[in-house]
């Protein structure tokens, strides 16, 4: 989705149905970095 989203992670949160924060959580879980 972030990629999908041009690294733009407000959109992506958005395109998932989530907001930012959240997002940046699943990320540090799942050891993503931001890109």
């Amino acid at each position: 989705a972030i990629a999908e989203a041009g690294g733009n992670v407000a959109d992506a949160a958005r395109r998932l149905r989530t907001d930012r924060a959240n997002l940046y959580r699943r990320m540090r879980r799942l050891g993503i970095d931001r890109k």
